[in-house]
């Protein structure tokens, strides 16, 4: 089976969002960089800027104390930019405008950027296989993963690549 689609950068981010969410150190260490980091960094600066009116004038004496609280509540901005750049920088719009092809059979899995890169990949390189109703990952190492929409696949693609996962024993994270 061969699919054609384009890529954007909702898949880029919603492949990202499913690779964090496999394994509790990926999901907790996500919580902790994009709620907790911030909220107690956002909590810190209430508290300096209440004893600053209230208390003295706690911000004239300590500046350089306000950059690690300002750092920490700015880690979801920072993220969101960092993803932004490295969609750009991996796929350029010259890339993003052409349509990306992935093909799919019994022995070899190939994936296909137009006069730029193409992969091919064993079924026995495939460390393991996820998916959800946005994105489907395919890992061909603990880290590394190609991906594609899974709106790509029609209902019947979809079940032949699920029934070619299963036929070859790779582990599959589906939600």
């Amino acid at each position: 089976m061969k699919v054609e689609y384009a890529l954007t950068l909702a898949d880029y981010k919603a492949a990202l969002q499913l690779h964090a969410r496999q394994t509790i150190s990926r999901h907790l260490g996500n919580f902790f960089v994009h709620v907790m980091a911030p909220v107690v960094a956002c909590l810190i600066i209430l508290f300096w800027l209440y004893e600053a009116v209230f208390h003295g004038d706690f911000l004239a004496s300590q500046p350089s104390a306000w950059v690690t609280p300002a750092l920490f509540a700015s880690l979801p901005f920072l993220q969101e930019w960092s993803i932004r750049k490295t969609f750009k920088q991996l796929f350029p719009s010259s890339v993003t405008n052409m349509p990306v092809s992935f093909s799919i059979d019994d022995d070899l899995i190939v994936s296909a950027i137009p006069d730029r890169s193409e992969g091919r990949f064993y079924w026995n390189a495939i460390d393991h296989f996820a998916q959800n109703e946005k994105v489907t990952l395919i890992y061909v190492a603990k880290r590394r993963f190609i991906f594609f929409p899974t709106r790509a696949f029609s209902p019947e693609q979809r079940a032949e690549l699920n029934d070619l996962v299963v036929r070859h024993g790779v582990k599959a994270f589906i939600c």
